[in-house]
């Protein structure tokens, strides 16, 4: 359970801390680099995104990786997370339109 707790600490922390430090070089309070820049995600990603990491918990906790069963965990747990975010990517680059 404290492997789990970790990873979702590091994750929390890779998603809030430079969203943190680009407010602080702004010097503008709650204006960030991601509020300027283009990224963005919409409420679809994000419960994407979230249904993701849940999976990945969810599977992490039963087969217990760290311990036993890691190959079982790969092709059932990160293997469809894995294939679902390519598919989503290749499909978005084939949607977007060449900058000219």
């Amino acid at each position: 359970m404290n492997e789990i707790l970790l990873i979702a600490a590091l994750v929390l922390a890779l998603i809030f801390i430079p969203r943190i430090n680009a407010s602080r070089k702004s010097g503008r309070p709650g204006v960030s680099f991601y509020a300027k820049s283009r990224f963005s995600l919409s409420g679809q990603q994000r419960l994407a995104l979230l249904a993701s990491i849940i999976w990945l918990v969810f599977w992490a906790v039963h087969y217990e990786p760290w311990q036993r069963e890691w190959k079982l965990f790969v092709y059932i747990g990160a293997g469809p997370v894995v294939m679902a975010w390519g598919i989503v990517w290749i499909f978005k680059g084939t949607l977007r339109k060449p900058d000219r």
